[in-house]
């Protein structure tokens, strides 16, 4: 089994001397995994995959992402997920996509019901209960 992991950001809480904070992805030959998901992810991601293509390399499917891992709830570790999930839902994803860390089914509920983001009420996400 190959595992491939794209390192997106490595700072703390403030971007600094050209890192910014947490986010990864961990691809493996069934889909790929998002740890954590810190602010700007998503910029950081459309740089890494433009990248990867200049380079000759093959670009990273977001159809492929499985799964959100959160590490916990420091917002270095977790800004960037509301509108990441935004934007795939605007991108019409329905696969199931699950979101993973120390939270609570409310959490999510809450999340969820938000009447200001209807795209990402629309999305189907699953905790564990």
């Amino acid at each position: 089994m190959t595992l491939e992991i794209h390192v997106l950001g490595t700072s703390s809480a403030r971007p600094a001397q050209g890192r910014s904070v947490s986010g990864s992805i961990v691809e493996t030959p069934d889909g790929m995994v998002v740890v954590d998901c810190g602010e700007g992810f998503q910029n950081r991601l459309v740089t890494h995959r433009s990248a990867m293509k200049s380079l000759g390399g093959r670009r990273l499917k977001m159809s492929k992402v499985a799964a959100i891992l959160l590490t916990h709830g420091h917002l270095d570790h977790t800004w960037g997920v509301l509108p990441w999930l935004q934007t795939l839902a605007l991108d019409g994803r329905t696969d199931d996509l699950w979101v993973i860390g120390p939270t609570t089914p409310e959490v999510v509920d809450t999340l969820l019901g938000s009447e200001e983001s209807p795209e990402v009420s629309a999305l189907r996400l699953g905790y564990p209960i």
